[in-house]
């Protein structure tokens, strides 16, 4: 892959986990805040503690690639698992009954859905736009990452010098 399209992949899956990050962000500081003023216990529900801690963790390791800390190599394998759980934990947090999942949800709570769980999935994903748009993020952040992944395992090293014109002479 020449370096023009890795650039471009690269900005682009900085720009998708950004919007990743913000998302989740969004979702669940204002849910967090409510549960502190209510004085409800975070683990009645503990999404909102964990997509915070979850930016907290994308954004600092976007800091870490940049500064060299974190081979590229590793964040791609770590974005991509990162992305799969997130999709995968979504999924059975909508089919499983929402809180109902919790082992120490009380009996009885929850919303257990019956039907296609395809078509359970796709009304979530539609029904509210922050989590159909997050799901799409993340699959596209899951791809790019995969392409920079085989690239960086499989692409040529770069050549350290060229040869210049006056070495000939």
């Amino acid at each position: 892959m020449d370096e023009s399209t890795r650039g471009t992949l690269e900005f682009v899956a900085v720009q998708l986990t950004a919007v990743f990050a913000g998302l989740h962000f969004y979702w669940a500081f204002p849910r967090l805040v409510q549960t502190v003023q209510f004085g409800q216990p975070l683990y009645r529900d503990p999404r909102p503690l964990l997509f915070i801690g979850l930016t907290v963790v994308v954004l600092a390791g976007l800091a870490l690639v940049q500064q060299g800390v974190v081979p590229r190599t590793a964040a791609y394998v770590a974005g991509m698992a990162l992305m799969a759980v997130s999709v995968v934990a979504w999924m059975i947090w909508h089919l499983g009954g929402h809180v109902a999942l919790l082992p120490w949800a009380p009996e009885g709570v929850g919303q257990t859905h019956v039907g296609n769980p395809v078509a359970v999935l796709f009304e979530h994903a539609i029904g509210d736009p922050i989590e159909g748009v997050s799901k799409a993020v993340e699959v596209a952040l899951f791809g790019v990452l995969g392409v920079l992944l085989y690239d960086e395992v499989t692409g040529e090293p770069a050549a350290e010098t060229e040869p210049s014109a006056d070495a000939d002479q």
